[in-house]
Parts: structure tokens; C-alpha cells; sequence
């Protein structure tokens, strides 16, 4: 037989609290772990943030101006002069104008709407008055609601209902109709880069990659793209040298992917490679000298380093504290990353666009620990 004196049940207590206290204590460490992905994160912002209600895009900089849209209602500028402490925005256009897309060319402002587009002088930003000419839709037939825009070396291409519309854009006072060409794809963006135009396309028979020949306007061969049956279409595009990047999305899936297409043969462009991406959805994108840097859905921004682009390197994620995070138009300007998310303009430096931010979450974690009960033995006497 054994029995239980006093000093060993209060030992036995005394292990019993120590296992209690053990456990809560390992709990703490071994519940800590970094998760990007969790909705009661402290919220932490990018190192500068201008509070915008909707921030929207395009992104663009003009003399030290960024313009960019309280969507969708309202063009709206902001100071980045001192890009660290940027100034409050204020509107461009008076708030009752929807307004499709704009660009800025030759200190000129060009704000398409539905059958007229607004030009205004932004050679002095910060005192931008009323619109310099408003062109009517019967200034320019036969375009009726143009939703994109972009001009290089006076001649303006715009798009409406997936038919692209040239036009001599030399003299204001007499805009000269050149030439239209019928694309066959929904598309999102489209960028001009030395005599081409390049497209990314929206879900049309699984076609992703778009570029049309535009260096004589006067005669255009339709539209060269790409295939992908596995994808639903791209979002934007970038073009660095001799090759395009894509943000290309397989929205049945919830996936995403970087792609890197060949076009140093114009008339017969090469997908290289894909590089997926942690998020559901990819949005827009630029290039800066060998890096990418892509606006993604809740996961915030990916880097990914395209020194070679053939094969590019792993994405670097930044959150910047927050879930979700929703970065969509990205720009650099002045060593710095302007991008719109879900406050508004955020503007990190490049160097701390390309630092994980993750945050460290406390988890309970439910142990039941083991009781341990001494066994006593009765020790034989020595006679």
C-alpha cells in the first residue's frame, strides 16, 4: 500500500500549477507565427498616405502634379513635390463629369467623356483653370464614347467600342481624322511604344496579348495576339526593350500569373514564361529598371526582379501592414512608389516597396495538459 502525506500532495499541486503555467506561457510562443493573411492586423499604412474616398486610376505625373481619379466622378491632382509630404488633393474637373480616361501630352490635359472630351493647360498645375477646348462629338466623328486614350508625337489614338479611332492631333483648332481599324478584342489598356500600340485583352477567346503596327496610320494590318486557353484575359502591360509584361488572370481559379512575352519579332510575338503570383487577381503594373512591381487583390504589391526575362525571380510581397490590401494603378516617380489602395495614394521609396511587411497575430491555442501523478511506491525497510 502507499499513502499521500501532506508535503507530497502539496507537491503534487505545486507540479500540477507548474504544468498550468508552462502551458499558457508555451502557448504564447508556440501560437506566434507571421500570417499575411488575417483581418485583425493593426493597420498600418504606407509611409506617406493622401486620403482619397475612391482612389482610381489612370496614375499619372506632370510636373510634379500626380492626377488621378476619385472614381468615378471626379479628376483630381496632388503636389508630390516634396514627395514626403505631399499636399491635400484638390479637384480638376468640377465633380458632375464622369470621366473614361485621360492623358497628359504637351503641358495638355485630355479628359475623354461620353460625346465630348475636355482639354485642359496644365503647365502650371497647381492653377489649373477651365478647359482650354471642348470638343463635341461631332468635333471628332465618328467617335461617340471614347473610353481610352493615348497620344504620342501629335497623333491621338482612341478607342471606342473596341474600334480604334486615329487622329492629327497637330493643330486643336482642326483635329484631322487619319484612320480606324476594328481590334476584335475586348481589351483593358492599351500603351503606345515606338510606332506600336500593344494591348492587354479582356476574355476574347482566350486571347491575352494584343499589338498593332500604327508607324503608317494610314495603313494598319489588324491585330496581333496571343493565346492562352488556360487564362481569361490580361490587365495591363508593360513594355521594357524587347519584351512585354503582362498581368494575366484565370479568374475561375483565383489565380494569377506575371507573363513575359518576346516581341524582338513583332509580327510573331513568343510567350517566355509565367511566374504565378500569391494573389486571386492581378492589376496593374510598371517596370522601373529591372524590377516589376504589380498592384494585387488584398495581398497589396508584388516585386519581382526581371534583370533577366527569361527568368524571373521569385515576387516579393508588401501589404504594408494591411488585409486586404487592394493596390491597383502603380507608378515611380522620383525614387519613390506611387500607387492607389485602399485609403487612397500611398507613396513608399522604392526601397521599403520591396520589404515584406507581415504582422505578428497571437493565437489561443487549446491544450489540455497531462496530469502526472506521482506514483509512491512502499520502500522495503532494511532490517
Amino acid at each position: 500500500m502507499f499513502s499521500l502525506k501532506f508535503k507530497r500532495i502539496k507537491l503534487l499541486f505545486a507540479i500540477i500549477i507548474l504544468i498550468f503555467t508552462f502551458s499558457s506561457t508555451s502557448l504564447l510562443v508556440l501560437g506566434t507565427y507571421y500570417n499575411s493573411h488575417n483581418d485583425h492586423f493593426n493597420q498600418k499604412d504606407a509611409d506617406v498616405t493622401v486620403d482619397i474616398t475612391v482612389a482610381g486610376g489612370p496614375l499619372e505625373v506632370h510636373n510634379d502634379f500626380a492626377f488621378l481619379k476619385d472614381w468615378p466622378d471626379t479628376l483630381i491632382k496632388v503636389d508630390v513635390s516634396d514627395i514626403t509630404n505631399p499636399g491635400l488633393p484638390s479637384n480638376v474637373t468640377d465633380g458632375n463629369l464622369i470621366a473614361g480616361d485621360y492623358d497628359i501630352y504637351d503641358d495638355k490635359l485630355f479628359v475623354t467623356m461620353y460625346r465630348h472630351m475636355l482639354v485642359y493647360d496644365v503647365t502650371n498645375p497647381n492653377a489649373i483653370g477651365d478647359p482650354i477646348y471642348n470638343w463635341t462629338q461631332g468635333d471628332y466623328d465618328p467617335v461617340y464614347d471614347p473610353s481610352h486614350i493615348t497620344i504620342a508625337n501629335d497623333i491621338a489614338y482612341i478607342v471606342d467600342s473596341g474600334v480604334l479611332y486615329i487622329f492629327d492631333f497637330s493643330d486643336l483648332s482642326n483635329i484631322i481624322y487619319l484612320n480606324q481599324l476594328n481590334l476584335d478584342n475586348p481589351f483593358r489598356e492599351m500603351i503606345y511604344v515606338n510606332d506600336y500600340l500593344y494591348f492587354s485583352l479582356d476574355h476574347s477567346d482566350n486571347n491575352y496579348f494584343g499589338l498593332v503596327d500604327v508607324s503608317n496610320t494610314l495603313v494598319l494590318n489588324s491585330m496581333i495576339t496571343l493565346e492562352n486557353s488556360s487564362v481569361d484575359g490580361s490587365w495591363d502591360v508593360a513594355v521594357k526593350d524587347n519584351y512585354a509584361y503582362m498581368t494575366v488572370n484565370n479568374f475561375a481559379d483565383h489565380r494569377c500569373f506575371l507573363t513575359v512575352v518576346d516581341i524582338s519579332n513583332k509580327a510573331q510575338p513568343e510567350e517566355l514564361t509565367s511566374v504565378e503570383l500569391d494573389a486571386d487577381n492581378a492589376y496593374h503594373i510598371t517596370v522601373h529598371e529591372n524590377t516589376a512591381y504589380i498592384g494585387l487583390d488584398d495581398k497589396g504589391l508584388a516585386v519581382v526582379d526581371i534583370s533577366d526575362p527569361e527568368n524571373p525571380g521569385e515576387p516579393i510581397y508588401n501589404g504594408f501592414g494591411r488585409y486586404p490590401c487592394d493596390v491597383h494603378y502603380v507608378l515611380v516617380h522620383n525614387n519613390h512608389l506611387l500607387f492607389t489602395y485602399n485609403p487612397g495614394l500611398g507613396i513608399v521609396s522604392l526601397a521599403d516597396a520591396s520589404k515584406v511587411t507581415k504582422s505578428m497575430v497571437y493565437y489561443p491555442l487549446i491544450m489540455i495538459p497531462g496530469l502526472i501523478f506521482p506514483v509512491f511506491t512502499k520502500r522495503k525497510r532494511k532490517n
